[in-house]
């Protein structure tokens, strides 16, 4: 999830809540927020591989072009 689309921001084409939308259809939902930080990923993957009882999404949230001149913007 960069938060980013071909025309700009997804807060101008894109209103959806798309945790609630899986947690109201019984997934469990988790978040890194940062995804450059490896050990939040592995820590995700590792509580989503306990729950054994419904379907897991973990939303991992990005800077498109992280590290370059134009990150977090449409043109990176």
């Amino acid at each position: 999830d960069n938060r980013i689309t071909i025309d700009g921001s997804t807060d101008l084409a894109f209103s959806e809540d798309v945790t609630k939308r899986f947690e109201s259809c019984g997934w469990a939902v988790s978040t890194v927020e940062d995804g450059n930080d490896i050990k939040a990923i592995e820590a995700a993957i590792r509580a989503a591989k306990k729950i054994k009882d419904k379907p897991k999404l973990i939303r991992v949230k990005t800077i498109i072009g992280f590290g370059m001149p134009k990150q977090g913007t449409s043109k990176a």
